[in-house]
């Protein structure tokens, strides 16, 4: 029900497979930690969901180093939609994503940040220059702050 309130809220989508089959809401989504990890390596993750999603490549870069994913990226000749920020100082972390993108032609490479955002979270990186283009919100979007969720990823 959070997912439906939230797109009758003004959000456009949803994560959840099912919300979206039951209540008629897009549904988006990005590759996983547990896509790359199924891999022999991040590059071959890269280049497999890339074939399987030619047109809306969004490649989390995090799952183990995000710099070196970056350049994995760059040396694979991919050119995704964009990446994803999940974990991290999601500052500095998109201004040298974004810096090293632009520095090989990747300018319209988006940069997608999640990772337990709310709208203080996202004005602040925004006020002191995060180079964000979209955010994705869940946890505090569904979760009351006085009902606290454990944060955790798995890796």
């Amino acid at each position: 029900m959070a997912a439906r309130a939230a797109y009758i809220g003004g959000c456009t989508g949803t994560s959840n497979v099912e919300a979206g089959q039951r209540f008629g809401i897009p549904v988006f989504g990005t590759l996983a930690h547990s896509f790359v990890m199924a891999h022999k390596d991040e590059e071959e993750s890269f280049r497999h969901f890339n074939q399987l999603f030619p047109d809306n490549t969004v490649l989390l870069v995090d799952t183990y180093d995000t710099m070196a994913a970056i350049e994995k990226i760059i040396e694979a000749g991919l050119r995704p939609q964009a990446v994803r920020l999940d974990s991290g100082n999601l500052l500095d972390l998109s201004q040298k994503v974004r810096h090293r993108l632009d520095e090989v032609g990747l300018r319209s490479t988006r940069i997608f940040a999640t990772s337990d955002l709310d709208e203080f979270v996202i004005a602040d990186l925004l006020a002191r220059g995060a180079q964000v283009d979209s955010f994705g919100v869940g946890t505090s979007l569904a979760t009351s702050k006085d009902a606290p969720a454990l944060s955790g990823v798995y890796k």
